[in-house]
């Protein structure tokens, strides 16, 4: 049934106490979100409206993904259900994602990756960024270069380059992700990579590495001796 209450529930299986005994780990995605929400709507407890929710977004992803709109659409939620989501959503790509305010020092492809994935994972669209550094490899600034399809994005070295040259940047990463979540470079993907190699070469800017984000894993054109 739908309509008991969580407080009916006996107490040693109510999410908080739950929580606060066990940790966060043994709770079902549904039990976490309805601490979040913290109430149901009138026939529909926190949980179950929590199970709904998460089912008609798609699972987890597509709620990450959902806008506040969509959020604060769904019967029982509303304007401060939604936005409690949506900001705890936030925080938890902002654990993964360090603020610039920090100093980033940048020594592999496995700390792009990590700087990156929980951003970059789920997008249905090739998003490419390029993170510009100094001489020792600490970020200066992150710059969204282009949005593509599916199928591709189009990234245009002049524009890229000026960006960078600005920032008077020594080194360069860029990076993207394969919406199909696998990280294999295409033929676009090399042809990129030796266009924008040459092009820095010219100016006299270091391309350090190229890296494609998947959910199945990460390709370094760095490690695979392709730069």
């Amino acid at each position: 049934m739908d309509d008991f209450k969580i407080s009916e529930l006996p107490f040693e299986l109510r999410p908080r106490e739950k929580i606060r005994r066990f940790g966060p780990e043994i709770l079902t995605t549904s039990e976490l979100l309805a601490i979040v929400i913290g109430s149901g709507r009138p026939g529909l407890n926190a949980i179950t409206l929590s199970k709904k929710l998460i089912e008609k977004m798609g699972g987890l992803k597509g709620l990450a993904q959902a806008s506040l709109e969509e959020i604060e659409n769904f019967k029982g939620l509303g304007p401060a259900k939604a936005a409690k989501i949506v900001a705890s959503l936030e925080l938890a790509k902002r654990l993964y994602s360090p603020a610039l305010e920090e100093k980033i020092v940048i020594q592999s492809p496995a700390d792009v990756n990590r700087f990156f994935y929980s951003e970059m994972c789920f997008l249905d669209k090739e998003h490419f960024k390029v993170i510009i550094l100094n001489v020792k490899n600490v970020v200066i600034k992150v710059v969204d270069i282009a949005i593509g399809s599916l199928s591709g994005a189009l990234v245009h070295p002049r524009e890229l380059f000026k960006v960078v040259i600005r920032s008077n940047g020594c080194h360069i990463i860029i990076a993207h992700n394969h919406p199909s979540g696998d990280p294999s470079p295409s033929d676009e993907d090399l042809n990129l990579t030796r266009r924008l190699k040459e092009g820095a070469l010219l100016l006299g800017i270091k391309l350090l590495d190229h890296v494609i984000i998947g959910r199945e894993g990460f390709f370094s054109f760095k490690e695979n001796g392709l730069i």
